[in-house]
């Protein structure tokens, strides 16, 4: 079971084949030279003009086509992009390169088995490159195809281990085989490369799955008020995984609502957050963890520290209302009003009742009676009076 519940969309990125403009010449260099200038000024309607002509002109310069692909493709032309690669391989039937970016065109539009047979076609001319055999081996993936699959994974790789999405690629491929020890050990292999958020994304998924058992005992736990048991499950399974950046999070939860609060809270919490460079949080739990941490700095008159976290937790754009409100007091508290005001009434857009905190705080008293407080509720309650009125 999965139980990390938002994640960006999972599109992977296609490049082209790596000599996919090797060797191509024109004798309308000038003329290409002009379209490149138009497309680097957003002149894009003229730059498309441009090389019209120029394939009229010249209809087997396959430079051209290439070309006019691309700009489809940036445009988000995908059938004009389609129609001009397929043109492209009827002038030029021998070149491995149109059929690759034909097929790269193909994966963009989610037509996995028209994409199938023109990578292939690429390969037989370029067999060994290695970006070919990874958009074949993602498209068999698509049609459940695992074996080919990991076939063509496995020459990519061989023949570009530095490629960190093809580690990511075949990490994906054996969780798709339910092969999740096999399957991390990739991920890991590709986020030693490069922190490529798909990689993560992927990585962050397998190793919720590997530990979802463990993870949920603990959550029913801590949910319970049973937090020495939460805390005995969650080192548990931090000792397996320590990797699990929610699981640390988690850990720090329990921590912290014990009484009195355990000072480890603050490790736990550390750790989570210096995990978010390979652990992917969702948002909701990533925001709860700085507020959480922030508020034991504020309490222990860290405010510095206090309101560096809140602030992070802001810019995040949550629906939680409390770490506003809370970012809110560290800035009222040093007298930054103006700021604090416009934290206390994102607070309380997003939950009316922080208004009677606010209204009734006794540290937000010299805050009250500032003329920031009176025009943040004179604001408010415009807005509100808006939106009866619509």
């Amino acid at each position: 079971m999965r139980y990390l519940f938002v994640f960006f969309s999972m599109g992977i990125f296609f490049g082209l084949a790596s000599s996919c403009f090797a060797g191509k010449t024109s004798t309308s260099q000038h003329i290409l030279d002009l379209v490149a200038l138009n497309y680097e000024l957003g002149n894009h309607t003229r730059a498309e003009e441009q090389l019209l002509k120029l394939i009229r002109d010249n209809p087997k310069d396959s430079t051209s086509y290439y070309v006019l692909g691309t700009i489809y493709q940036r445009a988000g032309k995908f059938a004009a992009a389609e129609n001009i690669y397929r043109k492209l391989i009827k002038i030029q039937p021998k070149d491995g390169n149109a059929y690759a970016c034909l097929g790269t065109m193909l994966i963009g539009m989610n037509k996995f088995e028209e994409a199938a047979p023109a990578l292939r076609r690429a390969l037989d001319f370029l067999p060994n490159d290695s970006i070919i055999l990874r958009n074949l081996g993602f498209v068999e993936m698509q049609l459940n195809n695992l074996d080919k699959s990991k076939d063509l994974f496995d020459k990519a790789i061989k023949i570009n281990q530095t490629n960190a999405l093809l580690w990511f690629d075949m990490a994906e491929l054996y969780s798709k085989l339910d092969l999740d020890q096999k399957a991390l050990g990739y991920a890991r292999k590709g986020l030693s490369l490069s922190s490529d958020m798909q990689g993560r994304i992927i990585y962050t998924e397998i190793l919720n799955d590997l530990s979802s058992k463990l993870f949920e005992e603990g959550y029913n736990s801590y949910k319970s008020n049973d937090f020495e048991k939460a805390e005995k499950i969650f080192k548990n399974l931090i000792r397996q995984y320590p990797e699990n950046g929610l699981a640390w999070a988690y850990l720090g939860h329990t921590y912290a609502h014990q009484k009195p609060i355990r000072i480890e809270a603050i490790k736990a919490y550390t750790t989570a957050l210096q995990l978010r460079k390979q652990y992917v949080f969702p948002k909701d739990e990533e925001v709860f963890v700085l507020d959480n941490y922030g508020m034991l700095c504020f309490n222990a008159g860290k405010d510095i520290r206090a309101e560096a976290l809140f602030e992070e937790g802001v810019k995040l754009n949550p629906e939680y209302p409390l770490i506003y409100f809370n970012y809110g007091l560290c800035l009222a508290k040093r007298k930054e009003y103006t700021l604090a005001a416009v934290a206390f009434a994102d607070a309380i857009r997003r939950d009316r009742n922080m208004l009677k905190y606010i209204s009734e705080y006794p540290v937000l008293s010299e805050f009250r009676k500032s003329e920031m407080f009176l025009k943040m509720c004179e604001t408010l309650k415009e807005e509100k009076i808006e939106k009866s009125s619509n």
